[in-house]
């Protein structure tokens, strides 16, 4: 079993696990492409507020910063392959001439992609995910990572969209904050589920772990990362990402974050 490669200067993050245990994701976001591959236990994957249906051996294309989780089949074994690509990355293989246009199906991703590997692809992979453990993240093991994924996502399909009878409750209520978090309080969740307030608050820290109150706050936070990534400045961050009381955006970022978003430093790490 492949373990994460480090993210060093390289920009690159190869991870092969599988979970035996019961496996809760939350919605998050990062400034890397993310590339999940799905083996085995996954049944669908949130991506900019709206569920998808995921099956055996499908990998899925995912933008960078762009919220996104896995929906796991309870009771499953969970077992994938997640790749992160950073722009750094990117950005040495064109200047070293190794690259060519074999990462032009990361920058021009804006939506999901998918598509389902046979067994001969599904193979190759793993192959290719275990030289490049072995090799310690060589370039050319990269550059044929590279290439093979955008030969396989150039026959990549439309997702089909899940129903909500297959969701559970926190995850409809993932959805509806990802479709209006900067606006949307608690009461107008469960008003909009067509559920008692308590009930929902209740079910919803029973399956995360965390208040949907905290989630929001937290969600927000991950947007206003966002957009000062994206070179908003720290007013225009704030605003956006629903914290309309400046004094309290910035008291708020620095508590959860552990450091002022004017400080740039802190956006070096991943989203």
């Amino acid at each position: 079993m492949t373990k994460t490669q480090p993210s060093d200067a390289r920009g690159i993050v190869v991870f092969h696990n599988k979970n035996t245990l019961p496996y809760i994701a939350v919605p998050h976001l990062h400034s890397e492409y993310e590339i999940c591959y799905n083996i085995e236990g996954g049944k669908g994957f949130l991506v900019g507020g709206e569920f998808y249906k995921l099956g055996r051996r499908d990998l899925i294309l995912i933008p960078k910063v762009v919220a996104h989780k896995v929906l796991v089949s309870p009771h499953a074994e969970y077992e994938r392959i997640i790749i992160n690509i950073g722009d750094d990355s990117l950005t040495r293989l064109r200047e070293l001439k190794k690259d060519g246009n074999i990462s032009d199906f990361l920058t021009g991703c804006e939506h999901p992609r998918m598509v389902t590997l046979n067994k001969e692809q599904h193979e190759r992979l793993l192959a290719l995910i275990e030289d490049y453990g072995i090799e310690n993240g060589a370039e050319a093991v990269l550059c044929k990572l590279l290439a093979f994924l955008r030969d396989t996502l150039s026959h990549s399909k439309p997702a089909g969209r899940m129903e909500n009878d297959d969701l559970s409750y926190a995850d409809r209520v993932f959805s509806v904050i990802e479709r209006s978090f900067a606006t949307v309080t608690v009461s107008q969740i469960a008003e909009q589920l067509y559920l008692n307030e308590d009930h929902i608050c209740r079910v919803f820290k029973k399956e995360t772990g965390v208040t949907i109150k905290h989630y929001l706050t937290r969600r927000k936070l991950a947007e206003a990362k966002k957009y000062l990534y994206l070179g908003h400045n720290v007013r225009e961050a704030g605003t956006l990402s629903g914290f309309h009381d400046y004094a309290n955006f910035i008291r708020t970022f620095k508590k959860y974050e552990g450091y002022s978003p004017g400080n740039m430093e802190g956006l070096e790490k991943p989203i």
